[in-house]
């Protein structure tokens, strides 16, 4: 054993360094611990090592406490990997002795500080890795010394500026500033790095104008990435030809302020391509429609305008080339194979037959729009299809009844606010796999399909609100015991509430807390004690509707382990917490929308007359007054129509009952 030169124990279970014996090895180079989840403090070899060891790999484990500065030591060390570990305090100085190492990794514990200047002496360093971290200050003008460097990751730190000296990194192939709270503006100096293929400096605070002269020698540049970074202006020349071929441009909330820019015409190579909220306005230009199918294309919230005829529809494809050796932040991004978003804008016209071209198509957001026309018939070719969302445009016609080909491969199907009027087609029922389907503010008719609560199993919210509906509630509704969100009002519906509702335990407070992505016209949590998701149906009775169907009527009760100091206790903290706040949010939602407003007043009234003593009010309703609507007060301003137009994420929080 003691002649061994390198030495492999990854992934075993060794509780710490000491325990293995290995720095009695004198003619240790090589030594790689990583995986073993060793705990305590970072152990120093012993002197018979300490000139030999070329390679130290720690990575994931356990390690704690600061980094020893008598690491200096190992004289010989070309490559030190520490990243994943719970390692604090500042990185040591004397790092920058280890003039050796060609590659530094200290990414994924909870390093603070400064980063030394002293790292500028790692002449031979190519691979730094500082990411997720604590570390803060400005990125040191040292850095640019490091001209073998050809990787940079600083992502996920509080870092505040980037040196001009950036643009002596010759070397450099990925750099990645992302998630900081980077200021100032981009050192026009990165345009000098002829061999950069990554670059990312989203989600940071960095303002100024990005010019060509940012991307003058970049000729090998296939990613850049600078979304939320809202004070920064792409002002690029409309007669610019880029010196790249890129395959990834992500510039979602910065600011362009132009019509659509004309430097993509020239890249014929793009994957994903997100212009979101830039503020680029105007029709799609004629040259678009020649490029290849962009697997990922977000145009939303912006002022885009005319008919969609010109999105990219050449489906000749080219062989991607490999990314090279470091691919793995690129990974994050190759998730979804096909992508469209192009919600919030002003586009016009019918929804084109050569969307449906795209047959791996995965999500289709047209929303909030002003199309119109029919569905194309076409759509059911989108076989992988799992989310469409074209909601609040004029959309009309009937529903095709090739719908049906989407199958169990579709999951979001959002038709809301549109003006589509005739039966629900039976084919629907194919779709087995539906965790949403939003038909309200149309001109259905018919009744209310049995093979909703027969095929369906998987239903998680199910609006029908304001359409005409006639008869009665199918009961088969009851064999889907997952809903959540169900809303039958302002329809033409008849007979009695089903006495089987009160079993859906996803109705019935049995969930907490309930998630939903992407786009509902307005929020919704309700109970079935809920009048309201039954709602202008003058004939529909039983409870908790004040129209009782007679004397057999069983009432759909409120669930047992909500007492009725629970539910005032829940309206006082709803109104309680963060006073100022929620009470003028509280205000601004009795003014804005109808149905809160009736709510809170039929509310008041039972509260005044339980006080008073009077309960007849309760009586002549047969029912338990209904339970409040449980939701956060300070969440409701942020997807009001007033605040802000659009959620991506909406998180609906149900009070637990003994709050």
């Amino acid at each position: 054993m003691n002649n061994v030169v390198e030495l492999n124990l990854a992934q075993n279970r060794f509780p710490g360094i000491q325990e293995t014996g290995m720095w009695r090895l004198c003619q240790l180079k090589q030594l790689d611990l990583s995986f073993n989840y060793m705990e305590g403090r970072l152990t120093m070899p012993s002197e018979c090592n300490r000139y030999g060891l070329e390679r130290l790999i720690l990575n994931d484990n356990k390690l704690s406490g600061e980094i020893p500065t008598s690491l200096e030591r190992l004289t010989a060390l070309r490559a030190l990997y520490l990243d994943y570990n719970m390692l604090t305090g500042p990185i040591p100085g004397s790092l920058g002795n280890l003039t050796g190492l060609t590659e530094l990794v200290l990414s994924g514990n909870q390093l603070t500080g400064l980063m030394p200047t002293s790292l500028g002496n790692l002449m031979a360093l190519r691979r730094l890795d500082l990411s997720e971290n604590l570390l803060n200050g400005r990125i040191p003008f040292s850095i640019g010394r490091l001209l073998n460097l050809e990787i940079l990751y600083l992502s996920l730190n509080s870092l505040s500026s980037i040196p001009f000296s950036i643009g002596n990194l010759s070397e450099l192939q990925f750099l990645d500033l992302s998630s900081n709270l980077l200021q100032g503006s981009l050192p026009d100096s990165i345009g000098q790095l002829s061999k950069l293929q990554f670059l990312d400096i989203s989600n940071n605070s960095l303002s100024g104008v990005v010019t060509e002269a940012h991307f003058a020698n970049t000729s090998n540049l296939i990613h850049l990435a600078a979304t939320s970074n809202q004070f920064l202006n792409f002002k690029i020349s409309p007669n610019w030809k880029p010196p790249f071929q890129i395959r990834n441009v992500m510039l979602g909330s910065c600011k362009i302020e132009s019509e659509f820019p004309p430097w993509i015409r020239t890249q014929t190579n793009l994957v994903i391509l997100i212009l979101s909220n830039t503020s680029i306005y105007g029709p799609l230009p004629d040259w678009l429609h020649q490029l290849p199918v962009i697997p990922i294309l977000d145009l939303s919230h912006n002022s885009l305008n005319g008919p969609l005829t010109n999105l990219p529809s050449n489906q000749t494809t080219k062989p991607t080339e490999p990314l090279g050796t470091f691919v793995e932040r690129l990974a994050d991004y190759a998730s979804v194979s096909r992508l469209l978003l192009l919600k919030n804008n002003d586009f016009n016209g019918s929804i084109p037959d050569l969307l449906c071209n795209t047959t791996d198509l995965v999500i289709l957001d047209l929303s909030r729009n002003m199309l119109s026309g029919n569905l194309p018939d076409c759509f059911g070719n989108l076989s992988e299809l799992m989310v469409m969302i074209l909601s609040s445009n004029r959309l009309s016609g009937i529903i095709p009844s090739s719908i049906g080909k989407l199958g169990s491969s579709i999951q979001w199907l959002h038709l809301n606010n549109n003006s589509f009027h005739g039966e629900l087609p039976e084919t629907l029922s194919n779709c087995t796999s539906l965790d949403v389907l939003d038909l309200g503010e149309n001109r259905f008719s018919g009744s209310i399909p049995k093979w909703i609560g027969e095929r369906i199993k998987f239903l998680v919210v199910l609006r029908l609100h304001n359409n005409n509906f006639t008869g009665p509630i199918p009961e088969e509704l009851c064999q889907n015991s997952d809903f959540q969100i169900m809303d039958f009002g302002e329809n033409n519906l008849t007979g009695t509430i089903p006495r089987c509702f009160r079993n859906l335990r996803g109705m019935t407070g049995g969930d907490f807390n309930l998630y939903f992505f992407g786009g509902f016209e307005q929020s919704l949590i309700q109970t079935l004690i809920d009048p309201w998701i039954y709602a202008g149906n003058d004939e529909l009775c039983g409870s908790p509707l004040p129209k009782s169907c007679g004397r057999n009527e069983v009432a759909v009760t409120e669930p047992e382990n909500v007492e009725k100091d629970d539910l005032e206790e829940i309206w006082i903290y709803a109104i309680s917490s963060g006073f100022t706040t929620g009470f003028i949010g509280f205000l601004g939602i009795l003014v804005l929308m109808k149905r809160w407003r009736l709510a809170f007043f039929n509310f008041v009234e039972v509260y005044i007359c339980k006080k008073k003593g009077s309960l007849n009010w309760r009586k002549r309703r047969h029912a338990k007054p209904r339970a409040p609507i449980h939701v956060d007060i300070h969440l409701l301003p942020t997807y009001l129509p007033t605040t802000q137009r659009h959620v991506d994420v909406l998180t609906i929080r149900r009070l637990p009952p003994n709050l």
